[in-house]
C-alpha cells in the first residue's frame, strides 16, 4: 500500500520461525538487533532481495530455501553462479581472491577458505537441474 502524500509503501508480513529453517535464522537475527534499529535491518533485508530478484526471480527463493546455520558465503556464491550463467569463471575467481583477503584475517574462517574448490565438474548439468527445480517463470 503507498502513502500518495509521502511517497511512503509500508510492508507488513509474518515470518514462521518453528516451520521455516530460513525464517528462524532472520528472526535470530533481528532479536539480537536494538529494538530502534530493527526496521532499517528489515529494510535492508528486504531491499537485498530486491536486488538478487531483479537479476533473477528466482534468486531470493532459492537462498531463502537454503539458508541454515552452517551457510557459507561460498554456498551463496555456488547457488547464484548455477542459476546466473551469464557469471564468468574469472569474476567468480576475482571475487573469491577478494574474499580471501578479507576472510582470511579472521581464524574463524581460514580453514573453510583453505579447503574452498570448485566442486562443479558440470556446470551445465547443475545448471540444467536447477532449472527443473526452480523454473523461470515469466511473471
Amino acid at each position: 500500500m503507498s502513502n500518495n502524500k509521502s511517497g511512503l509503501r509500508k510492508c507488513s508480513f509474518y515470518i514462521n520461525p518453528d516451520y521455516n529453517k530460513g525464517d528462524k535464522i532472520a528472526s535470530e537475527l533481528l532479536d539480537e538487533i536494538p529494538l530502534k534499529e530493527r526496521g532499517r535491518a528489515m529494510r535492508a533485508m528486504l531491499v537485498t532481495g530486491a536486488a538478487l530478484m531483479k537479476q533473477d526471480k528466482r534468486l531470493p527463493n532459492i537462498i531463502a530455501d537454503y539458508v541454515t546455520n552452517e551457510t557459507t558465503i561460498f554456498d551463496i556464491l555456488r547457488l547464484i553462479r548455477n542459476v546466473l550463467p551469464i557469471i564468468e569463471d574469472h569474476v567468480d575467481e576475482k571475487l573469491i581472491s577478494a574474499l580471501n583477503k578479507i576472510l582470511s584475517s579472521n581464524p574463524k574462517f581460514t580453514n573453510k577458505l583453505d579447503s574452498f574448490e570448485k566442486k562443479d565438474s558440470d556446470i551445465n548439468k547443475t545448471r540444467e537441474n536447477s532449472n527443473k527445480l526452480f523454473p523461470d517463470d515469466d511473471y
